[in-house]
């Protein structure tokens, strides 16, 4: 019986990439900002460009990142690390000094920020549910903190929630 349920998972596991591919717009890649050698934004955005990368997930609001990044027309998908959710929780003014300050100001400069993403996988269960009491309050925060925003653009605020299918 195992091996049954794993084969089908395996075919499961397979239609769905086969049908996700099929819907793919564009090829993104994720840009963290821990490391040891980085190398400088305006050159990582020229490599993003040459190689036909047409989306970004920063996984925090680094402004001379954000700042290269400018007039490019990459899209891109600006992450709230999850040692801030607890501020933002917290108060609706410290949301509305985060998006002014990292999306506000740099869609103003030319950046095409498309989404902010609230937390780094806060679900996931290494973190013990430490973000369980701050995910949602903070969403609603930096929700509102965006509608208060003047600038015409379009941000679907989410958070990603890391799943793995048990196929066993």
């Amino acid at each position: 019986m195992g091996s049954f349920l794993s084969f089908r998972g395996f075919i499961l596991g397979l239609l769905c990439f086969n049908v996700s591919v099929g819907f793919v717009i564009g090829i993104g890649v994720n840009w963290g900002t821990q490391d040891t050698h980085a190398m400088p934004p305006a050159t990582v955005v020229k490599m993003i460009k040459d190689n036909g990368i047409q989306k970004v997930k920063l996984f925090d609001a680094d402004y001379n990142i954000l700042n290269a990044m400018s007039k490019y027309g990459i899209q891109v998908m600006v992450g709230i690390p999850n040692e801030m959710l607890s501020d933002l929780a917290k108060s609706v003014a410290a949301a509305e000094n985060w998006v002014a300050k990292n999306i506000s100001s740099h869609v103003s400069n030319g950046v095409d920020i498309r989404y902010a993403a609230v937390g780094n996988e806060p679900l996931l269960s290494t973190f013990n549910g430490s973000f369980l009491t701050t995910i949602f309050p903070a969403l609603q925060n930096v929700q509102s903190a965006k509608e208060g925003d003047n600038h015409q653009y379009l941000i679907f605020l989410s958070f990603t929630l890391h799943l793995i299918p048990c196929l066993d």
